[in-house]
């Protein structure tokens, strides 16, 4: 069955703070695009010599692996998040300090393939979610750390997330 309702979220559907991701994400459904970025990651990141995972750029800055590690936190948040407003639970939602979180993660530790094969588990089940959801709940809204999101700008945000972080691994950690 196809899922309506999809297409890029209005502006009002999510903080302007999260607007650079949603620009990040190419036209269409979205459904397709985090699909596509799991196998996007495979002819770059899955070759690398496993040490990379531990290169930093500079020296007070996330190692390779804790980067990826980041990714997979931001991914989990999110998928929760996208639950509570699909469940119209109406309590706002903590955030999350992504640094705090990296520091204590033990991500830089972790074997590179295995945060690579996490996140595609990650995103399989980020997508089965979203598949999981009616009209209703993809049009739901919720409140994260006082901001509000609809279910569908989520997946959006995740889209985008991926997306810059790619980039920034791109540019300077490859």
């Amino acid at each position: 069955m196809p899922i309506k309702n999809v297409e890029r979220p209005l502006a009002d559907e999510y903080d302007a703070y999260f607007a650079t991701y949603v620009e990040r994400v190419p036209e269409g459904h979205i459904l397709p695009v985090l699909e596509a970025q799991i196998s996007e990651r495979k002819p770059w990141l899955y070759t690398l010599d496993p040490s990379a995972g531990q290169h930093r750029y500079a020296p007070d800055k996330w190692s390779l692996n804790e980067v990826l590690g980041h990714v997979n936190d931001g991914e989990r948040v999110f998928q929760y998040r996208m639950l509570h407003g699909a469940r119209r639970d109406p309590q706002d939602l903590p955030g999350f300090e992504q640094d705090d979180w990296a520091r204590v993660a033990g991500h830089h530790e972790r074997p590179l393939a295995a945060l690579l094969d996490e996140f595609e588990g990650l995103r399989r089940e980020t997508i089965r979610l979203i598949r999981s959801f009616d009209d209703t709940a993809l049009a739901a809204t919720l409140h994260a750390d006082g901001r509000p999101f609809s279910v569908r700008a989520i997946a959006w945000i995740l889209a985008g997330h991926e997306v810059h972080h790619r980039e920034v691994i791109k540019e300077r950690y490859l």
